[in-house]
């Protein structure tokens, strides 16, 4: 029951009883002129509670300038939210079509050019330049900057076509999940993304880049 509690000043609601007599009675009849204890107290709580005040305020403006983490109150980065991740991870995956796309096209080319030149591979991607049609060039051609051609042998010198890597980005690509992927392009025509952990990429590809021949 409220009838028997007395409200201290700000934050604090304490029984009659724990409250000395005098500081009652001066509380009742408030009086202008508190214990200096008590005036100090309040100022110390007035002084907890705009603290409290501009820490929140700091921590709305930092949630707006710097989605996903609040700066200023020893709190660090905060997780995506799912949307942000949901969108990060969209984002990735159309750039990996993309990559597959591109790799899978120039090894068709480099095997319309194979077919056409007595099973030789072409030496780069400019000899195979008119096997990609027009409704692409452009963009074909600017991927070119991120793949090398890893086999310039002949079709007849490779015993098995779908382990032996033909065409391969240059540089590995780090995801948001901080592994690494690599785009390959097989002599079957198939194309694969295979990702590492840390990057690594030479264990698999021992036994599938082969020594060109024929040439």
């Amino acid at each position: 029951s409220c009838g028997n509690t007395w409200n201290r000043p700000i934050l604090e609601r304490q029984h009659v009883r724990t409250i000395d007599p005098r500081l009652l009675t001066a509380l009742r009849a408030n009086e202008p002129a508190l214990a200096p204890e008590q005036l100090s107290e309040l100022l110390r709580l007035r002084g907890q509670v705009g603290s409290l005040k501009r820490q929140l305020a700091q921590a709305g403006r930092a949630r707006v300038e710097t989605p996903g983490q609040i700066q200023g109150l020893g709190m660090g980065p905060q997780a995506k939210t799912i949307d942000e991740q949901a969108s990060q991870d969209k984002e990735e995956k159309d750039q990996l079509m993309v990559r597959m796309g591109h790799s899978r096209s120039w090894m068709l080319a480099f095997i319309m050019y194979a077919n056409d030149n007595d099973g030789r591979m072409p030496a780069g991607f400019n000899q195979a330049t008119t096997y990609i049609g027009n409704e692409k060039q452009d963009e074909l051609l600017q991927a070119t900057n991120h793949f090398d051609v890893m086999y310039q042998g002949t079709l007849g010198g490779i015993t098995s076509p779908s382990t032996t890597i033909v065409l391969r980005e240059n540089s590995a690509t780090q995801l948001s999940d901080g592994s690494w992927i690599r785009t390959y392009a097989f002599a079957d025509g198939h194309c694969e993304i295979h990702k590492s952990v840390d990057g690594t990429f030479d264990q698999w590809e021992a036994g599938k880049i082969i020594k060109s021949a024929g040439r």
